[in-house]
């Protein structure tokens, strides 16, 4: 399958296309007031390790006929629901206005993180139809940061479906999240 491959790769304001798949090798880094925009039916596979960490801005608007796609790099239907295939999305403190509209996130290690420790502020982040499964870890790990969530997806994590520390601004509507872990681990789920 021919792609446009990205490898550690620091982004300047730019648009990803639907017109070939995106492979990300180690990471996707979109720079401090750049904006990453993704167009609507973009599919965008992950190798082992890698992630798109964002201390700009993203701006991912799929449809729901054509959804943004996040999903680590292997397509073998042995791995379709397989977690911990790549590392998944961080938003650093301090990136603000960011959208991810009828996007799926797949097979990470946390599917999407909102704001960090170790910078100055909070994150934002509008999710609308959005689905993030299976991750290894959690598929929102929140800190200290501003989430609106609309008719959102979060399932089947191994620890946390949804965790929201050290304070922030967190608003559900018509959210399901539903942590029913599927045995990819050595042990039950216990969080």
């Amino acid at each position: 399958q021919d792609f446009k491959l990205i490898k550690r790769q620091i982004l300047k304001t730019t648009s990803w296309t639907n017109d070939k798949p995106y492979l990300v090798y180690n990471y996707a880094f979109v720079d401090s007031n750049a904006t990453l925009t993704i167009e609507a039916g973009t599919k965008i596979y992950f190798h082992k390790d890698a992630g798109l960490y964002v201390k700009g801005k993203v701006l991912a608007k799929g449809t729901i006929q054509s959804p943004i796609l996040f999903y680590g790099d292997r397509l073998e239907d042995i791995y379709a629901n397989v977690p911990d295939q790549w590392n998944g999305i961080l938003l650093y403190s301090g990136s603000k206005n960011n959208e991810f509209t009828n996007v799926e996130i797949k097979n990470a290690n946390i599917g999407l993180q909102v704001g960090n420790i170790e910078n100055e502020g909070f994150a934002t982040v509008k999710l609308t139809n959005t689905k993030i499964q299976n991750m290894a870890y959690a598929g929102i790990f929140a800190m200290k940061s501003d989430i609106e969530a609309n008719n959102c997806l979060v399932t089947n994590c191994g620890f946390y479906a949804v965790a929201l520390l050290v304070g922030g601004n967190y608003e559900f509507n018509h959210s399901t999240i539903a942590n029913y872990w599927g045995g990819y681990g050595f042990k039950a789920r216990s969080t």
